[in-house]
């Protein structure tokens, strides 16, 4: 076993790509660690089973070039900008 801390925006697709080198194995690594649900925040630790087949020359490109995958969609906070904000005749005049 092997401990997994997730960072900022990682997906289970970012953390099976990046422990097994087979996205394929994002079901395998969720029953794995009896975590069947689609939501990873920051900080969380899972234990990653270390026999689970995958493309060992990914896995190691990601390894050596110390490149973790992080492509969730981090929250946005409103700008205050916008349409969804403009008041018709004081912020968004018509002419």
């Amino acid at each position: 076993m092997k401990q997994v801390t997730i960072r900022d925006t990682q997906s289970w697709f970012d953390i099976a790509i990046q422990e097994t080198g087979s996205i394929e194995n994002v079901f395998a690594l969720m029953q794995a660690t009896d975590k069947i649900d689609d939501s990873l925040s920051a900080g969380r630790k899972l234990f990653i089973d270390t026999n689970i087949s995958g493309e060992m020359m990914v896995k190691q490109y990601y390894t050596r070039n110390a490149i973790t995958p992080a492509t969730g969609l981090a929250a946005v906070q409103p700008s205050g900008q916008g349409i969804g904000f403009w008041i018709i005749g004081q912020d968004f005049i018509i002419s």
